[in-house]
């Protein structure tokens, strides 16, 4: 979930938000995969 420049991460009962750059706070996510251990967020 995405609320101004901050991605709202929720996994379970455990909530992250994080702050994101100019560049990416004016895209939209539209997925998210997990990587090799990383979390991939894909932007449009």
């Amino acid at each position: 979930r995405k609320k101004g420049d901050e991605l709202i991460l929720t996994i379970g009962n455990v909530r992250r938000s994080i702050i994101l750059p100019t560049t990416l706070a004016l895209l939209e996510p539209i997925g998210a995969d997990f990587r090799h251990g990383e979390l991939v967020i894909r932007f449009k």
